[in-house]
């Protein structure tokens, strides 16, 4: 909410986040029946951190087109969003996979796991933050959402 000052943003980012972890953390313990170990829950730790990148830089260019670009439609905000940072998005996105493919031919077992979670999550990442988050975004028109508040004073002395 610090970054946006828009709780919905917020809302929907969190939820694309444990969208992202859900789908991640359920197809490896169901579907490849992973168990819990060291190994997993230092990656599962890793999946959260990963989230959160691809959400957090399409959440602030929307936020950066209503408030610094001028633009008042929710569309537009999405256009400019879309078109500014979803290429570096993409980008960040295809070298990181491109990283993670490379650790499935790993002889350490570690390795090997890390490079499905790292694909998966990547994979997932990208799938949440443009076809969930981007278009959630667009829901409610910017003109009548409520613009949260923050005290400068308060602000600098949480740190």
């Amino acid at each position: 909410i610090y970054a946006t000052r828009n709780a919905y943003l917020a809302l929907v980012s969190v939820t694309s986040i444990l969208f992202i972890v859900m789908a991640v953390l359920g197809f490896v313990f169901s579907v490849l029946e992973w168990e819990l170990g060291v190994a997993e829950s230092i990656v599962a730790i890793m999946i959260v951190g990963l989230s959160v990148d691809y959400c957090v830089h399409l959440g602030h260019m929307v936020t950066h087109a209503k408030k610094n670009e001028g633009f008042s439609k929710k569309a537009d905000q999405f256009h400019f969003s879309a078109l500014t940072m979803g290429p570096t998005v993409l980008a960040g996105g295809a070298t990181t996979l491109g990283a993670g493919v490379f650790l499935y031919g790993c002889q350490i077992t570690f390795f090997n796991k890390m490079g499905v979670l790292l694909t998966m999550t990547v994979t997932s990442s990208l799938y949440f933050s443009l076809f969930f988050l981007m278009p959630a975004a667009t829901l409610f028109d910017s003109s009548k959402e409520p613009e949260i508040k923050i005290d400068q004073e308060a602000k600098s002395s949480s740190f």
